[in-house]
């Protein structure tokens, strides 16, 4: 409460507002926007078996694997779908037969 009424003496009703919570988006990026392109570019023109890498598909692993080649950077599996979302790339479930 004291706070709050340091704030409200301070800034009047504007001191009793509160921020956005959470961690601030462009700061904690890992890439730039070059690298962010790149990366997209990469994922619709090739398939990973062309950049060298052990797999048929783009999954999450693959393009996690496929920064960590290109970028030497090393993110979370669930950071790469975050990222993936946020490009638009969708998730493709399979089909059992």
């Amino acid at each position: 409460m004291s706070d709050w009424y340091k704030d409200f003496k301070e800034k009047g009703i504007k001191g009793l507002k509160s921020e956005k919570k959470g961690a601030k988006s462009e700061p904690m990026k890992l890439f730039n926007s070059t690298q962010e392109k790149a990366i997209q570019q990469m994922i619709i023109d090739k398939f990973p078996e062309q950049l060298k890498l052990d797999f048929a598909l783009w999954t999450r692993k693959a393009v996690k694997e496929l920064i960590a080649q290109q970028f030497n950077i090393n993110i979370a599996i669930r950071t790469v779908g975050t990222y993936l979302k946020n490009w638009g790339f969708t998730q493709i479930k399979r089909i059992k037969i």
